[in-house]
């Protein structure tokens, strides 16, 4: 399995915008995308899959209220 780090995202980003002209034009008007870190765990596969969904404030907001209710979250 490929991972990547602050050093080598750039590198990643370059990769793909090199098979992809899209990206590669996306990459033109706005430069490289921010880098995020999480930790490695199920809450952040939750909040990766509430962020799919809907907006980032809305999942923060949701993802709130589960923590309320769930306290712990474990698979």
């Amino acid at each position: 399995m490929k991972t990547y780090s602050k050093n080598s995202f750039k590198k990643h980003c370059d990769v793909v915008r090199s098979e992809h002209n899209a990206i590669e034009k996306l990459h033109l008007q706005y430069g490289y995308p921010p880098y995020w870190k999480r930790e490695n765990g199920f809450e952040s596969l939750c909040k990766t899959i509430i962020e799919q969904q809907v907006s980032l404030a809305s999942a923060q907001s949701s993802f709130e209220r589960l923590k309320k209710f769930a306290v712990v979250l474990i698979p």
